[in-house]
């Protein structure tokens, strides 16, 4: 079962996942999915606030689930249990696996652990360094409880969420990522190669919102994984998360600080061309303003050395 570009919002799972539970598929994946505001509603029992995978009695198969690129938001788990639950039943072969991959899991009830999954992934509460953070994904909007009795509970106990709020009990954000954001070009290009080729073209070409997947952010340092089992798969890196930033543009106000809108792209500098410098010119090698860029911008005697107008001239 392949599940690919698919939300999941406001689900109730009642006992056991919130959003999905997996029953005896021997292999699943989910890709750029994203899971806000679902919950299990059962104070005493209940396993996955978002996924439950229940492992087959007896079959001695084993069961494997890959959730790559998706983020896990405001998730809720009135038991008191995990996120993403593996049930592994007494009767079956015990050998199932899962994994958790270039996912955003954060803000979710009771916590957003995934009991040592999570490969460059950004999990709240992660302190043990190595591919995953613990940093802020910095969301361009977080998600917030409104009426404060828990994620995606109904009916809710009052208003208090922002305008444009589907619903008066909780705000689910926008959980595309800002410029500063750790999740930018961070990600495993590995785990998008499905089918081990080198490259993602023909695995996962898109994100959540039908964008371009692997995009890079020019004022971003490449961090992530390319060294592949099979075939590396060369920069640019891919994102964490649902969502890849993207740097197309029509003015400077959509890029990042330090950057401007140059052929409807975001780079890094202070000009496109001569318009957005005053009395300079620009420098389209690295987008910076300059005095000079031949000998015919400056006065007659002057001529121009590193960009700028000078009287030590070569003798004619």
């Amino acid at each position: 079962m392949n599940i690919d570009t698919t939300s999941f919002v406001q689900n109730d799972g009642r006992a056991n996942g919130g959003a999905l539970a997996i029953w005896f598929e021997v292999t699943t994946t989910c890709t750029n999915c994203l899971f806000t505001g679902n919950f299990v509603r059962s104070v005493g029992y209940g396993f996955g606030s978002a996924v439950v995978i229940y492992e087959p009695p007896g079959s001695g198969e084993t069961v494997t689930v890959d959730l790559t690129n998706s983020t896990f938001v405001a998730n809720n788990n009135k038991a008191s249990g995990d996120l993403i639950t593996l049930y592994v039943q007494p009767s079956s072969a015990g050998d199932s696996d899962v994994s958790v991959t270039n996912c955003i899991l954060w803000d979710n009830s009771p916590s957003s652990d995934i009991f040592g999954m999570g490969e460059y992934s950004i999990i709240e509460g992660w302190t043990g360094g190595g591919t995953k953070s613990g940093a802020d994904p910095d969301f361009l909007a977080d998600a917030e409880d409104c009426d404060g009795d828990g994620w995606g509970t109904k009916p809710c106990g009052g208003g208090g969420c922002p305008a444009g709020s589907p619903d008066l009990c909780d705000y689910y954000g926008d959980l595309r990522v800002s410029c500063d954001s750790p999740a930018i070009d961070t990600g495993d290009n590995c785990a998008i190669d499905f089918d081990g080729d080198g490259s993602t073209s023909d695995d996962v070409p898109d994100d959540l919102d039908g964008n371009d997947r692997r995009v890079n952010e020019p004022g971003t340092t490449d961090g992530g994984n390319t060294d592949c089992p099979v075939n590396d798969v060369a920069a640019p890196m891919v994102d964490r998360g649902a969502y890849e930033f993207q740097v197309d543009c029509t003015v400077d106000s959509d890029c990042c600080t330090g950057q401007v809108c140059c052929d409807n792209v975001c780079v890094v500098g202070e000009c496109c061309d001569d318009t957005d410098c005053t009395n300079q010119f620009c420098k389209t090698s690295n987008h910076t303003c300059v005095d000079c860029l031949n000998d015919g911008d400056c006065s007659p005697g002057q001529c121009c050395k590193r960009n700028a107008c000078t009287f030590l001239c070569p003798l004619p």
